[in-house]
């Protein structure tokens, strides 16, 4: 007769997707040892979309990458009207053991595809070698930020040209996760970056003034702006409302941000965490289309600097996250994901894997008739 053991981490429930898959891959470690080797079979029997349950699978795949032939281990993905669970069961030989590892659904989950179906256009702005804090298009040219200038472009023989290179007076390292930002209005712009703030001007050439001073940034999301934020000192992380968060955006006037706990919350009217979001990365932007007027959210994947990236569209519903449409993928990690100055796109920024190069995005909302 078979034994079976069933793991103390049944329990116990993760918080995130991503926390759940490593914790269910180390479970299985600890029975098959990390030099024992395993035949690995996963399926999935939730209403996970198929996209998500690929990404999760690649996790626990990449944890037990050391693993062969020898233990067979079959995963299955399940749900409850609480949780999603993962199940696996582990056989060697007579010996039968069960790991299980939940995690909570979303409060405010992804329930439906809107109506109306819409798609996201990505199109290519710029490219370069070293990394792309923001880029920004204005009238006449397009504007590049990186770590150690702001760049600007102009159309000449049909492809974007360097006009003219401003470089940032930084008198330090910065900081280990350098963000910035490109604000701009017509011919003029503001950058802002840690501990930085610049403003400027782009027509018949580029002029640049920068003082170092720790500037409030403006969170935008269509046209809404939050006051008041400022990019935590050394770090990559903005407080204000009483909150630490990495980003935000809003739908039907509801204000979303991604706190230091891995995790989308959903404010209330007064600013406070009303609901929870997993699923997401820590980079989401909000955009009203132009297309039809209503907002909607972009949201990357919760993933590693390793892995491949993807944005996907949501809208905010009485309260309920809903799928907008199909999500468009990135050949690497999204390191920047900023709304643009008109409120009915955002740049997304990501860095190549194969290559190493830094790529920055326009996303659009177009209506599909």
């Amino acid at each position: 007769m078979p034994v079976v053991w069933l793991l103390a981490q049944a329990l116990l429930c993760a918080q995130t997707p991503d926390e759940a898959a490593r914790e269910l891959a180390r479970n299985i470690q600890a029975v098959v040892g990390a030099r024992q080797p395993a035949l690995l079979t996963i399926r999935n029997l939730s209403g996970a979309s198929a996209g998500e349950f690929a990404r999760l699978s690649r996790v626990i795949e990449s944890e037990l990458r050391n693993q062969g032939d020898g233990a067979r281990v079959e995963v299955t993905l399940c749900e409850t009207p609480q949780s999603y669970l993962w199940v696996a069961d582990i056989r060697r030989g007579e010996e039968q053991q069960v790991a299980m590892v939940p995690w909570p659904r979303a409060t405010a989950a992804a329930v439906a595809i809107s109506d109306g179906p819409i798609r996201l256009d990505k199109k290519l702005l710029w490219d370069q070698e070293t990394q792309i804090l923001d880029a920004a298009l204005l009238d006449g040219g397009l504007l590049v930020l990186d770590a150690a200038a702001i760049s600007f472009y102009q159309i000449q023989d049909g492809r974007w040209q360097l006009r003219q290179l401003v470089s940032i007076p930084q008198t330090g390292p910065w900081p280990r996760d350098l963000r910035g930002m490109l604000e701009v209005a017509g011919q003029a712009f503001r950058a802002y970056l840690p501990g930085m703030f610049c403003r400027g001007v782009a027509d018949a050439g580029l002029t640049v003034a920068c003082e170092h001073k720790s500037q409030p940034w403006p969170v935008r999301s269509g046209n809404r702006v939050l006051e008041n934020i400022k990019l935590v000192p050394e770090r990559n992380f903005f407080e204000g409302l009483g909150l630490a968060f990495y980003s935000a955006a809003s739908s039907e006037l509801r204000w979303i941000v991604t706190g230091r706990d891995g995790r989308a919350h959903l404010l209330d009217r007064a600013y406070q965490p009303a609901a929870s979001i997993s699923g997401w990365g820590s980079d989401i932007a909000g955009i009203r289309s132009a297309c039809n007027g209503k907002e909607y959210v972009l949201a990357s994947r919760p993933g590693q600097l390793s892995e491949t990236d993807s944005v996907q569209s949501y809208e905010i519903v009485s309260d309920q996250v809903v799928l907008a449409g199909p999500a468009v993928e990135f050949a690497g990690p999204i390191t920047a994901l900023w709304p643009a100055a008109d409120g009915a796109s955002a740049v997304a920024v990501s860095r190549e894997l194969k290559t190493g190069r830094y790529a920055a995005f326009s996303l659009a909302v177009s209506c599909i008739p």
